[in-house]
């Protein structure tokens, strides 16, 4: 055999190799690219340009913007439902305190000997978390559950 038959005869070998290499990988990873061309194909019709994803940036940022104002807005709202309760709670206390005084007062013009007794100082004296009447303090305590809900209702 020529040097040039045993070139021609390893060409010959190593082009078949290459051929069945190629043939087998393509079997093999085909199916992969196939997928890989379909996926590029499916995001070829999204909009990817900077100006749609701006868009997208600024909606999601007032989407942002607006749930932080209605949480502002309902902290607000609860904050003014708990002082009017607390001002409520407050003048009744007041109401009850001056009733004691004056009742206190009636009762000593009548010089009765009961009348300390009847009508503590402590009673007498306005303190604005004082204990009042139950029927009283639930319709405080009412009038707090519903301007709470109400607050949900309109910022939730």
């Amino acid at each position: 055999m020529k040097k040039e038959e045993i070139i021609i005869g390893f060409l010959a070998v190593g082009l078949a190799g290459s051929l069945w290499a190629n043939w087998h990988w393509s079997k093999q990873y085909g199916e992969i690219i196939t997928e890989k061309a379909k996926l590029e194909i499916d995001f070829s019709g999204m909009k990817l340009d900077k100006e749609y994803w701006e868009g997208e940036a600024a909606h999601f940022q007032k989407m942002i913007e607006n749930e932080v104002e209605k949480e502002s807005k309902l902290d607000a709202c609860l904050s003014t439902a708990g002082e009017l309760y607390q001002i409520n709670w407050s003048n009744s206390c007041k109401t009850k305190a001056e009733a004691a005084k004056i009742a206190y007062a009636k009762c000593i013009a009548n010089e009765y000997v009961w009348c300390d007794n009847n009508y503590s100082a402590e009673e007498r004296t306005f303190n604005a978390e004082c204990s009042l009447p139950s029927d009283t303090a639930k319709r405080w305590d009412n009038s707090l559950k519903e301007s709470k809900d109400e607050c949900f209702k309109r910022y939730k």
